[in-house]
């Protein structure tokens, strides 16, 4: 099967962010081409993410489609992208089950499992000091909007100032002084110099950093409601506050400090074993096997095949 990868991001001069990352794993461990365009030639264009079609190309339908949903903007262009996109895809796939109950109702939809490279993202040697300020860490990609909590982290880095802690941001776009790592230093020089990572974002579908931080062991402080974050489990290190509640957050983080040094950092890492690069490249294989493979479990309308018509 000739799958090509449409990802826009891929290949301009910037850091490689997480969903160009995602592509170049199903690029490199299942051979399928990528691009920023989509390929006419290709028996499916996979859109990576869906906006990558939709903004730049519209219902695309001179080949089968697939589209990854990572999450709904709360207002703006982007919101109507997403009501408009999913009912255009052939196939529609996401990682947050929050998602999945929207876009089931308007086609084939898949789940699938948010990955992490546990083989770069390994456990902190760090062990924390009660005769130290706490670092607390943020990470990813901030744009003006506001869903990353970008006011959240503004009104911490006040609170910060009182002396209870420190901050520390990678990436770029926060309202903090920030520094981008590349990726080869991102383990040793950032998440190993964290006591715990913070995640602000209101709205998301699976932020990295909460997987990479708790991959080297780091307990996380994470918002309810967005994304994969319930999802993940109820043990000791993983903090939850009611997303865009900055009382109820600084409530949390102080709590989580109160209790540095009692984390057990494997039972952490454990999270994420089974996220690997290799079972979200399987994965990918299974699902478009079963819906594009041309088996009985194809599950494309006669109408929707380029080129044909509903009988």
């Amino acid at each position: 099967m000739n799958v090509h990868v449409v990802c826009t991001a891929y290949g301009k001069n910037r850091p490689e962010s997480i969903l160009p990352r995602h592509a170049r794993y199903l690029h490199e461990n299942l051979g399928w081409n990528m691009g920023r365009k989509p390929d006419p030639e290709a028996d499916v264009n996979y859109f990576l993410p869906f906006t990558n079609g939709w903004k730049h190309w519209g219902p695309w339908h001179e080949t089968y489609t697939a589209a990854f949903f990572t999450h709904k903007e709360p207002y703006g262009a982007k919101r109507g992208w997403w009501d408009e996109a999913r009912e255009h895809y052939n196939l529609r796939i996401c990682n947050a089950p929050m998602y999945y109950d929207d876009l089931i109702q308007h086609g084939p939809t898949e789940l699938v499992q948010h990955c992490v490279e546990v083989s770069h993202f390994t456990l902190t040697p760090r062990e924390y000091s009660p005769e130290t300020l706490p670092v607390i860490g943020l990470n990813g990609f901030v744009n003006l909007g506001g869903r990353k909590g970008e006011l959240l982290v503004y009104q911490l880095n006040k609170y910060a100032a009182t002396g209870h802690f420190r901050i520390k941001a990678s990436g770029q776009g926060w309202p903090i002084e920030s520094k981008w790592y590349r990726w080869k230093d991102l383990p040793s020089q950032f998440y190993h110099s964290l006591d715990l990572l913070l995640c602000t974002s209101l709205v998301d579908a699976g932020p990295g950093g909460p997987l990479e931080a708790l991959s080297c062991g780091i307990p996380v402080v994470i918002p309810s409601g967005v994304g994969i974050m319930d999802e993940l489990p109820n043990v000791h290190g993983v903090y939850r506050y009611p997303r865009g509640n900055f009382d109820e957050m600084c409530g949390t983080i102080l709590r989580c400090i109160t209790e540095l040094g009692t984390h057990d950092k494997r039972k952490l890492r454990a999270i994420t074993r089974d996220m690997t690069i290799e079972t979200f490249c399987t994965n990918h294989r299974r699902i478009f096997e079963k819906h594009f493979g041309g088996g009985e479990d194809v599950a494309i309308p006669v109408g929707d095949i380029p080129g044909g018509q509903a009988e």
